[in-house]
């Protein structure tokens, strides 16, 4: 991670709803075209060779349109759950950084309290008997 890193959950989220509404809209203007086009299928007065190799042509391009607007709907859910997993809280990398240095020295200071336990630990094993025995004799 970069001390430049900067990621805003609220500015993701409002990309994501732009992204959510403009797929939206292609999927509805997929969805006019794919009407225009069972218009001109339909059409009954087209009639001969030519026009109805056209109109099942015609007809392969609805299949193109079909599967666009199935990735538009699994992009759509993408985003949902995109939304839904990142979170209220900015991540900013250079406080980020700053508490990994922090938390690396508290840890640093820890282990060396702890060794110095360890070594009173050990101090203490080795006089404990003759503290005890000088109060026995007290």
């Amino acid at each position: 991670m970069s001390a430049y890193f900067y990621l805003d959950p609220a500015e993701i989220k409002a990309q994501c709803r732009e992204a959510i509404d403009n797929l939206n809209d292609v999927s509805m203007k997929t969805m006019n075209v794919e009407q225009k086009l069972d218009a001109f299928i339909n059409n009954n007065e087209l009639e001969g060779k030519a026009f109805d190799a056209l109109k099942q042509q015609i007809a392969d391009y609805k299949t193109v349109l079909q599967s666009v607007r199935s990735l538009i709907k699994y992009n759509i859910g993408e985003y949902k759950t995109l939304i839904s997993s990142v979170g209220d809280k900015i991540l900013d990398g250079d406080k980020i950084l700053k508490g990994q240095e922090y938390a690396r020295n508290r840890i640093h200071a820890y282990e060396d309290r702890a060794k110095r336990c360890r070594e009173n630990a050990v101090t203490y094993a080795v006089i404990a008997p003759f503290a005890e025995s000088q109060n026995q004799i007290a």
